[in-house]
């Protein structure tokens, strides 16, 4: 079982808008009076999207592994 390298690269525009709805929603949050809401949600959203890379990261593993184990 062959795997191609992974060279799709997430567009920079996707980190632009992120960063511009955190800012808006950080924002909106000073108005509300609200931060700590604020805060936990972006604390959610980070400890998701490190919970997903590290899936990734053991996905990269399995075929790293999986390849070796052919060549042997």
């Amino acid at each position: 079982m062959s795997s191609a390298p992974v060279t799709e690269r997430i567009p920079v525009r996707y980190g632009i808008v992120l960063l511009a709805a955190l800012l808006v929603s950080f924002v909106y949050a000073l108005l509300v009076a609200d931060l700590l809401r604020w805060a936990w949600a972006v604390g959610a959203a980070v400890s998701l999207s490190l919970a997903l890379f590290l899936c990734y990261l053991l996905y990269r593993a399995v075929l790293a592994i999986e390849r070796i184990s052919y060549k042997l």
